[in-house]
């Protein structure tokens, strides 16, 4: 069953969520983006940087990992990179640092693999991946999460006992690169 990421269709709807107890809605949904020209069978990040909204994905038909940055505006994917990185489960994003940050797990399943995520200086597009980490961590074949904590980075992910597992991530500060 392939899930459809945002693009070119904008559909302007307001929907409410009921509340737990049923009651009284929740929250309201403005702007609901759906497309046809990306899709993902896994669990897909997303997450904010100097006012440009990032998301990532992998590829419902390749399991490559796909980034890009969207224009909240036109609810479009504005600029898409795709690594020759692929994984079975889904990938996370987070911003720390003043830098972006992606992990995603091996097919295997036995790593999880964590890297930069190199911005066009004027656009702010995904260009590269840039200092690739990997951690031979043992996962239940989950996708990792990236948390941005004040001071450093670190990352859960569910062991093959499915445990949560969390882990502070020692990187070299990104702002003297």
């Amino acid at each position: 069953m392939l899930r459809e990421l945002v693009a070119a269709i904008v559909v302007s709807t307001l929907a409410l969520l009921a509340s737990q107890a049923g009651a009284r809605p929740c929250c309201v949904l403005h702007d609901v983006h759906a497309t046809s020209t990306e899709h993902s069978t896994a669990p897909m990040g997303a997450t904010s940087l100097n006012g440009r909204v990032y998301i990532a994905w992998t590829d419902g038909r390749s399991s490559k990992v796909d980034i890009a940055l969207y224009d909240t505006d036109t609810g479009a994917v504005a600029h898409k990179l795709t690594t020759p990185q692929t994984s079975a489960a889904g990938v996370s994003l987070a911003a720390w640092n003043d830098a972006l940050y992606v992990s995603w797990p091996s097919k295997s399943g036995y790593i999880i693999s964590i890297a930069q995520v190199r911005l066009d200086a004027k656009t702010g597009a995904p260009a590269e991946l840039t200092d690739l980490y990997t951690a031979k961590l043992r996962t239940h074949g989950s996708t990792p999460i990236l948390v941005a904590m004040p001071d450093h980075l670190s990352v859960l992910w569910c062991g093959t006992n499915e445990m949560p597992n969390l882990a502070r991530l020692d990187l070299l500060d990104t702002k003297a690169r």
